[in-house]
This record gives structure tokens, C-alpha cells and sequence, in this order.
């Protein structure tokens, strides 16, 4: 079982949802939330942007580095 790092954010629309869907997804099609920050709203950084809200989760999770990142990839893109 690996360990993973995860930093989640979103800008757009309703970033609080997009960011419970996520995290809905991850559980799914990754593996288990270990820990889990508290949400953080911040500020774009280098361009103009509306305001981000995110979160550093910890998983753990059987997938490959490759499958992993696709799917994040798939997450990413719902």
C-alpha cells in the first residue's frame, strides 16, 4: 500500500462542491483518505485569477504511479 500526497483546488464556480466531488471520486477510484486538511481559501499567485480554495489530503492506495495519475487525470476532467 503506498502513501500519496495530494493537493486539491479549485477556482471556479462552486469550488466548494467541486472539491467535495473530488474527494467523493478519490475514495472511489483511488483508495482510503487518510488525512485530510482543513479547507484554505487563497489567492491566484503569478496571474489574475478569482480566489482558490484548497485542501492537502493523504491516501493510501494499491495503483501504480501510471494509473494513478490517470485516474486523477479522469477526476480532473468530471
Amino acid at each position: 500500500m503506498r502513501k500519496i500526497y495530494l493537493s486539491i483546488g479549485s477556482n471556479k464556480g462552486n469550488r466548494y462542491s467541486f472539491i467535495k466531488e473530488a474527494l467523493r471520486l478519490i475514495r472511489k477510484d483511488i483508495g482510503k483518505v487518510i488525512l485530510m486538511s482543513k479547507i484554505y481559501e487563497t489567492k491566484s499567485w503569478g496571474f489574475q485569477s478569482d480566489d482558490f480554495l484548497n485542501i492537502c489530503i493523504m491516501i493510501k492506495s494499491e495503483l501504480l504511479p501510471s494509473e494513478l495519475l490517470n485516474k486523477l487525470k479522469n477526476i480532473e476532467d468530471k
